[in-house]
C-alpha cells in the first residue's frame, strides 16, 4: 500500500491553522455558518451533525438511488467497526471522506480520516487517531496515543485517555474529561445530541435491494431491447449491449458467462447468487454509468476496473437479500461504490477503494485506504430535498 504523505501533511497543516486562527464556532453569540445547515439549541452551529440526505427515488424509477445512499459518508458501517490494520480515508479537493458507524468504532495502528468520524456508540483507539474535521460519539471516547480533531469533538459520554489531545474547535463532553498528557483545546461548549443516526444505515433509512430487484422483474426495458428476462436464454449470445434503461435478469449465475457493454445510464437487476464480477466481464463505454443490483450472494469481486479509474462513481454495486455477502479479491484498487447494508464485506489483504462503501460488517486483513467519490446530483424530478429537520437535544456540559 502506498503511504499518503500528502494526507499526513494535510492533517498537520490543518491542525496548525485551526489552532493558530481559532475556532469557527462561537458559543453564546451569533452562530457562524459552517456549511452544515444545522443550528440547534441556543443558536450553536452543529458542524458534527450528519449532512442531510435527499430522499431516495422510488423502486421503479429510472433515476439512480446512489446520490442519496452515498451522500453521508465515504465509509458507512451498519454494525460495529474494529480493525487491526491502518484505516485511511482521502478526499478530493474541497470535499470530505467521512467515516460513520452505527455501532462502536475501534481503531489500531493509526487512523487518519480526511473528514469527520461519527459513531452511534463508543470510540476507542490505540496509536494515532487523526480526524481532519469533527468527531462525534453517541457514547464515550477513550484511547491511548495521539488524538487530534480539527473541528469539534462531541461525546455524549466521557472523554478519557492518555497521550496527547488536540481539539481545533469546541470540546463538547457531556460527562466531562479525564485525559492524561498534553492538551491543546481551543474552546469548550455544551454537548448537543443530534438525535439522528450517524449515516443512513438504520433500518428505517435503508434501501431495500431485494425489493428493488423484485420490482424490476415486473417493470423493465427488456422487451423493448429484445432481451429475455432469464439470463440462461442469453448465454448463446456471448455479448450483449445495454443502452440507457432498466434491465432485469433471473438466473443470475448465468450472467457470468456473458460480456456486457453498457452505454448510457443503465440499471441492471440480477436475481440470485452471482459467483463473480471481474474486469472484462462488464465494460462501460465513455460517459456511461451502471447501477448493478444483486439479490443474493456475490462471492468474489476481482480487479473490477470498470471504465475510467478517475471516474469511480460511474459504477455502483448494490447487494441485498438473505445471506448477502461480498468478498473482494485482487491486488488492484476497486473503482466503484458499494451499497450492502445487510452484507458482510471482506477484503483479502491490504485493500484500496476508489469510491464509497456501505456495509453491515467490514473486515480486512491489512490496511484499508478509501478515496472518496460522490455521484452527481439527480434532476429535480427524481428526488425531493430532505424536509425532516433534526431535533437536537441540549445536554448541560460537565465542568472540568
Amino acid at each position: 500500500m502506498k503511504t499518503s504523505f500528502a494526507l499526513v501533511a494535510l492533517f498537520v497543516s490543518a491542525s496548525s491553522l485551526v489552532l493558530a486562527s481559532g475556532c469557527s464556532l462561537r458559543v453564546g453569540g451569533e452562530a457562524e455558518a459552517d456549511g452544515s445547515g444545522v443550528v440547534g439549541g441556543n443558536g450553536q452551529a452543529l458542524a458534527y451533525f450528519p449532512p442531510a440526505r435527499p430522499n431516495v427515488p422510488s423502486l421503479t424509477s429510472h433515476c439512480s438511488p446512489a446520490p442519496a445512499l452515498f451522500a453521508q459518508a465515504a465509509v458507512c458501517v451498519c454494525g460495529s467497526m474494529s480493525h487491526a490494520g491502518k484505516l485511511t480515508t482521502e478526499a478530493r479537493p474541497g470535499d470530505t471522506a467521512d467515516v460513520a458507524v452505527l455501532g462502536s468504532f475501534s481503531g489500531a495502528s493509526g487512523t487518519r480520516i480526511a473528514g469527520s468520524l461519527r459513531t452511534g456508540d463508543d470510540v476507542s483507539f490505540a496509536g494515532d487517531l487523526l480526524v481532519r474535521d469533527h468527531l462525534y460519539s453517541a457514547s464515550g471516547v477513550s484511547g491511548a496515543g495521539d488524538l487530534s480533531v480539527g473541528g469539534d469533538l462531541a461525546t455524549k459520554g466521557k472523554l478519557s485517555g492518555a497521550g496527547s489531545l488536540r481539539v481545533g474547535g469546541a470540546l463538547r463532553a457531556a460527562e466531562g474529561t479525564s485525559f492524561v498528557g498534553r492538551e491543546s483545546v481551543n474552546d469548550e461548549a455544551t454537548f448537543v445530541d443530534p438525535g439522528i443516526a450517524p449515516c443512513g444505515c438504520d433500518k428505517a433509512s435503508r434501501y431495500d435491494v431485494a425489493a428493488a430487484v423484485a420490482a424490476a422483474k415486473e417493470a423493465n426495458d427488456n422487451a423493448k431491447a429484445g432481451l429475455a428476462i432469464d439470463a440462461n436464454a442469453l448465454v448463446g449470445k456471448g455479448k450483449i449491449t445495454l443502452h440507457e434503461g432498466r434491465y432485469y435478469f433471473g438466473s443470475a449465475t448465468a450472467v457470468g458467462k456473458l460480456t456486457i457493454e453498457v452505454r448510457g445510464a443503465v440499471q441492471l437487476y440480477l436475481d440470485g447468487d452471482v459467483t463473480s464480477v471481474g474486469e472484462g466481464q462488464i465494460r462501460l463505454a465513455a460517459g456511461a454509468t451502471l447501477d448493478l443490483f444483486v439479490n443474493g450472494k456475490l462471492t468474489t469481486v476481482g480487479s473490477a476496473t470498470f471504465g475510467d479509474p478517475s471516474r469511480p462513481e460511474a459504477f455502483r454495486l448494490y447487494v441485498g437479500g438473505e445471506n448477502a455477502a461480498i468478498t473482494f479479491a485482487g491486488r488492484d484498487a476497486f473503482h466503484g461504490m458499494v451499497y450492502a447494508p445487510e452484507a458482510e464485506v471482506s477484503f483479502a489483504g491490504a485493500a484500496e477503494i476508489d469510491g464509497a462503501i456501505v456495509a453491515k460488517e467490514l473486515s480486512y486483513a491489512g490496511d484499508l485506504v478509501v478515496r472518496a467519490a460522490r455521484t452527481a446530483e439527480q434532476p429535480a424530478a427524481c428526488e425531493e430535498p430532505n424536509t425532516v429537520p433534526a431535533k437536537p437535544v441540549v445536554v448541560p456540559a460537565a465542568t472540568r
